[in-house]
């Protein structure tokens, strides 16, 4: 076979949000001009743990992050990285 060789097509990649990380951006985007925003999370137990944002205008954003959730998150932010 002859001929010219074509590099390959390079794409740039997208980062990919989990669903969490994506809702609690919006939360805090929609929330942030209240003032500080006040978080905790609870003690990780086998089934993960329990993550609560607060806002001063009274809204919480509660989420349970399972060990699988968490993986995901870690898994993405190495990617990031």
């Amino acid at each position: 076979m002859t001929g010219a060789v074509r590099p390959p097509t390079v794409r740039p990649v997208e980062p990919t949000y989990s669903p969490l990380v994506t809702d609690l951006e919006h939360f805090v985007a929609g929330h942030r001009a209240h003032g500080d925003l006040f978080a905790d999370a609870g003690a990780a137990g086998p089934n993960g743990y329990r993550l609560e944002v607060r806002c001063h205008c009274g809204v919480v954003f509660v989420r349970r992050v399972t060990p699988q959730d968490a993986g995901v998150e870690l898994a993405l932010l190495a990617r990031w990285n």
